[in-house]
């Protein structure tokens, strides 16, 4: 069973493998789906994953994703910060993000990222939720596995490591809890060369589960309007009255298009044509994108 879009069920005499194993019994369930309770046990929220969250227009933090890298060596010493990441550039003609058309690693796409020699890749998710978070899915070497000595994954909450994995000891069923985030905590999963490309691609597909519930239009807000948000050509711009505040943008019918801090005084962000709800931490405007 593979449930997409339902909320308050409560199912019996079944069994939950979250992506692990293809076996009879199985139930999967993805962002769509929460407050659902499987043999009188409630399930975690799924929260966010990458292969939703990816968005092939190329904005940097949408659905709350950013694809970047960092410096090899804070990895190999674990010095590794939040503040290390770096945004790559992202490649129109491929689909892809990396340092530029020619320069191909590190690289981030969908499903897979290779490091470079000296640079980790990076998958950044900021958190729209506060409460408990975990990370289950798969993680596997994609070329010979004779060739070179395979990456490390690491995944950070706020720079500080919560996982490590060498995948030179094989595939990865991954399951593991990550501790606590709150709204805007910034989860990093880190690919590092471990000083030899060959042989580095990986692929994955996983999700973050959590007990909190992403956050919604349902919330109080304040009624003053304290920024300033219209459209032009195409694009939703912001003008914030402060910087490092919270923004997040919503479909018509409440589906989360964009999260992310706003980090300058003027933020512009490609929308296809319709109606949004711009919500600047606790202030919201209703946009119209022609």
């Amino acid at each position: 069973i593979y449930a997409t879009s339902c909320k308050n069920v409560t199912m019996n005499n079944n069994s939950v493998q979250e992506l692990t194993a293809n076996t009879a019994k199985k139930i999967d369930y993805g962002l769509l789906v929460n407050k659902i309770t499987i043999d009188n046990v409630a399930q975690l929220n799924a929260v966010a994953d990458p292969v939703t969250g990816w968005f092939i227009k190329g904005t940097q933090g949408d659905l709350g994703w950013s694809y970047g890298y960092a410096n090899a060596t804070v990895v190999g010493t674990t010095n590794y910060t939040k503040e290390s990441f770096v945004a790559l550039p992202y490649q129109s003609s491929s689909y892809t993000w990396t340092p530029s058309a020619s320069v191909l690693l590190p690289s981030a796409l969908r499903i897979n990222t290779q490091p470079a020699l000296s640079q980790v890749s990076v998958f950044r998710w900021t958190s729209n939720v506060s409460g408990s978070l975990k990370v289950v899915g798969k993680i596997n070497n994609t070329t010979n596995s004779s060739l070179g000595n395979k990456v490390v994954v690491v995944f950070f909450v706020n720079g500080v490591e919560k996982y490590r994995y060498d995948m030179a000891s094989g595939n990865l069923d991954l399951n593991a809890d990550l501790g606590t985030v709150a709204l805007g905590s910034q989860v990093d999963m880190v690919v590092d060369s471990k000083g030899n490309t060959s042989g580095d691609r990986i692929t994955f597909v996983f999700k973050y589960l959590s007990d909190g519930n992403p956050t919604t239009l349902l919330q109080p807000v304040n009624s003053e309007i304290s920024f300033k948000a219209y459209s032009s050509n195409g694009n939703l711009i912001i003008i914030p009255n402060q910087t490092n505040q919270l923004l997040s943008v919503y479909r018509i019918d409440g589906t989360l298009q964009l999260y992310k801090k706003l980090t300058t005084t003027t933020e512009y962000f490609p929308l296809a044509k319709g109606i949004y709800i711009v919500k600047l931490d606790g202030n919201c405007k209703k946009i119209i994108v022609g």
